[in-house]
């Protein structure tokens, strides 16, 4: 924990006024029992006389009792601090700024007054100068002896003097070394350490954090201050690896941590500078790399010292230190590894060594208590990052995403089992990191076979794509069951425990959708690439062709496989996950689905049926298999209308579900059958498919739906089935009798017009039942 020392000035002068107040206290209880014992002897006498009087001894006057002076009076006495609260603030405020802030302002200007007066001696040749560097040196020992004698009394403002002190000596040094070459440059060196060692002895003598800045400040800047560019960067950080050492034995014995931070910023500033402007690894690479060890070992034993100690829980700016601090140190490791002879070929190596160093720092922590968890479960977030990141350096490929997934899986069961919500936090980016990954092995993975790259193709399931994806469908169903399963191990509703099962089941089954789709397109992908039939450059037409109707097939059964997937979806849903949420969310799913059959499944079909009567091309002759998949697509298809229409029903609040089931079916079957007349009449070569027979079947389908809805009770469907009739008369009238012939008009007109025509007599016939709904 950080001491402000305006704070404890503060607390210091109060300490002070209380006892001050406690004294005067103490002498008004003095007077007050003199008063009590006086008056106790005046009532003994008084009572004496009455007693020879005969005098009842209870006519005392009430005011006469002793009892009322002395409660009256230590009131008065005790009242006193509750009237001064608010002068006491003005004076705290008052000797804030007339004792602590003017003294600080006060040694700032005086050191600027006497490099002012300095500089106007020296330009105007007033004095030598050895004679300006010993009245320097004169007025800063001044000061420290100055200091010294106050210190007992007044120990705040004698620390700033102390400060101001020892910051003129520094630069005094500084001048008498640079402008004057009073020293050579390791007296001048010797002479600046001295003044370090003895400020920090000061800092921790007074107790003051600002002696210690002043300290450090000139400490840094020696090296640079008595330079000559000799370019010796391992006696430059030896130097700041001393310094560094100094401020680890600081962080043992105090809680200063700006002091902490300020070294570890400028330590790794100079560092990260140099390595980025100066490195060369055949020249310093060993020397970086021990140094770059040292430093992240002194910064982190300083952070972890320091903690164990105050037994503190860890604030977002340690957190945020204790990372960068290994991360730096990472970083740089890493470019020194992977430029050096070794090459990338450690660099895992390396990374795993990373891992190893915070986890003995985290089981000394654990086997002996010596900090707050919070420091424990920090340095074993390090150990799980490090030894996540060591696969992908080490490894390529699959074998990453399947470490995070399963490292996931192991972090959500510990946080769990042991109710630490650390680990489940821990769980959730490696799930996202692996799902990222999965995807890039998908993308690297499939569809690498071409004409070119031979080596890229893959056997079909038996593959190690297939295999992570698997795997990974494996390991989101742990998670899963884990969040299930140890559901009433948990003190309370934990948000990131159902963060992870609701990704889990999404991870889940979309694992299952993409993998499946994946391996189908990618085998009629490799299909297709090996019909490739191609022609020498002398021939008259030297493009290579390809089977189009494989790829045309690989569609299909894709769309086939997504159909397949949602009615297994929305069994699983009605058996195991029985609620609206899902329910809504299947439902969209389920007409997601079915529009993709209708619109992309049903034109791929049609495609495969146009080859078939044209019977392939010239290299590609077309099989009885282009049009039996139509009827295999078509049953796929029907199952989902059918188990979705059954399941939501029920599942889900009747009147929205309801109607919206019933009116996708129906147009859903309308759409079907209108591929299906289509599909014939292409068969039957007939050349007004698309206007005579479709009119007449929509005005079929109108009619039947108008009797389901009267019959059933639907009105929903027999407005729906007057949509569809008006439809089909704009059709017939901007459209269909543009390009018929007299009877094909003929036949139109009068089947629409019959179909009207019963349409009106259900609707009369059946008036009442209308009515009645």
């Amino acid at each position: 924990m950080e001491i402000d020392p305006k704070k404890l000035d503060e607390l210091l002068n109060k300490i002070e006024r209380m006892s001050h107040k406690q004294d005067e206290m103490k002498s008004e209880i003095q007077k007050l029992k003199s008063e009590i014992t006086q008056m106790k002897v005046s009532e003994t006498v008084k009572f004496d006389n009455l007693k020879d009087e005969n005098v009842n001894v209870f006519s005392i006057p009430q005011n006469e009792e002793p009892e009322v002076l002395v409660t009256e009076k230590a009131d008065q006495t005790f009242s006193l601090p509750e009237t001064k609260t608010e002068v006491e603030k003005k004076k705290n405020t008052e000797e804030f700024v007339g004792g602590n802030l003017i003294n600080k302002i006060g040694i700032i200007i005086t050191i600027i007054g006497v490099f002012i007066g300095t500089k106007y001696a020296i330009d105007n040749n007033f004095i030598s100068p050895l004679t300006r560097i010993i009245l320097a040196y004169a007025f800063g020992l001044g000061l420290l002896f100055t200091a010294i004698r106050l210190k007992e009394k007044y120990n705040n403002f004698s620390a700033v003097l102390l400060s101001g002190s020892m910051a003129i000596n520094y630069f005094v040094t500084f001048i008498a070394y640079s402008f004057y070459d009073m020293f050579p440059q390791a007296a001048a060196f010797i002479i600046m350490v001295m003044f370090t060692v003895f400020t920090v002895v000061a800092a921790l003598h007074y107790n003051q954090q600002v002696i210690a800045f002043i300290g450090l400040a000139g400490a840094y800047a020696i090296p640079f201050l008595l330079s000559d560019n000799s370019g010796k960067i391992v006696i430059l950080f030896s130097y700041l690896a001393i310094i560094n050492a100094g401020i680890l034995v600081i962080s043992i014995k105090k809680v200063w941590k700006p002091l902490l931070f300020f070294s570890f910023i400028l330590t790794w500033l100079i560092y990260s500078l140099w390595f980025s402007f100066s490195y060369n690894f055949h020249t310093y690479g060993n020397t970086a790399f021990i140094f770059n060890f040292l430093f992240f070992g002194i910064f982190y034993a300083a952070f972890i010292t320091n903690k164990i100690i105050i037994k503190e829980i860890f604030r977002t700016s340690d957190i945020f230190l204790v990372l960068a601090n290994s991360f730096i140190f990472y970083g740089i490791g890493f470019n020194i590894i992977s430029d050096g002879y070794f090459g990338e070929d450690y660099l895992g190596l390396f990374t795993l060594l990373n891992a190893v160093i915070h986890l003995m720092i985290s089981m000394a922590i654990y086997k002996n208590r010596l900090a707050d968890r919070s420091v424990f479960y920090l340095i074993t977030g390090l150990v799980l990052i490090f030894l996540t990141i060591t696969i992908p350096v080490q490894l390529d490929g699959n074998w990453v995403t399947l470490f995070w997934i399963f490292e996931s899986v192991v972090l959500f069961w510990i946080g769990i089992k042991r109710q630490i919500t650390f680990y489940e936090k821990m769980a959730v980016p490696l799930i996202l990191i692996s799902s990222i990954s999965l995807l890039m092995d998908w993308g690297n993975g499939y569809f690498q076979y071409n004409s070119f790259n031979k080596e890229g193709y893959i056997i079909p399931i038996f593959n190690l794509n297939f295999l992570v994806t698997v795997l990974f469908i494996a390991a989101s169903a742990l998670n899963y069951y884990i969040s299930k399963i140890n559901t009433g191990q948990l003190t309370g509703k934990r948000n990131i425990t159902k963060i992870i099962r609701t990704s889990s089941i999404i991870l889940f089954l979309a694992a299952i959708l993409f993998g499946g789709m994946l391996e189908i397109q990618n085998h009629f992908h490799q299909q297709t690439i090996n019909s490739i039939i191609s022609f020498s450059k002398h021939d008259s037409f030297n493009k290579p062709v390809f089977n189009n109707d494989i790829q045309l097939f690989g569609n299909v059964w894709s769309i086939n496989y997504l159909l397949v997937f949602l009615a297994c979806l929305t069994i699983f849903c009605k058996l195991k996950l029985n609620n609206i949420t899902t329910g809504y969310t299947n439902f969209g799913l389920n007409i997601f689905g079915m529009i993709i059959f209708l619109s992309f499944g049903l034109l791929f079909l049609s495609q495969l049926r146009d080859s078939y009567i044209s019977g392939g091309t010239e290299y590609f002759k077309a099989g009885i298999f282009n049009i039996i998949i139509r009827y295999i697509s078509l049953l796929i298809a029907a199952y989902l209308i059918l188990i979705s229409f059954f399941t939501f029903k029920k599942t889900l609040p009747y009147n929205i579900i309801s109607v919206s089931t019933d009116l996708l079916s129906a147009a859903a079957v309308v759409w079907i059958a209108s591929s299906e007349l289509l599909n014939w009449m292409h068969f039957a070569g007939s050349q007004n498919s698309y206007k005579l027979g479709l009119s007449i079947l929509w005005g079929i389908c109108s009619l039947m739906l108008i009797i389901i809805g009267i019959f059933k009770n639907k009105k929903h469907l027999r407005i729906g089935a007057l949509v569809l009739f008006f439809a089909t008369l704009i059709k017939l009238f901007f459209y269909d009798i543009a390009h018929l012939s007299t009877i094909s008009k003929t036949i139109v007109f009068v089947s629409l017009g019959i179909l009207l025509l019963l349409t009106s007599f259900f609707y009369n016939k059946y008036k009442s039942v209308i009515i009645n709904e």
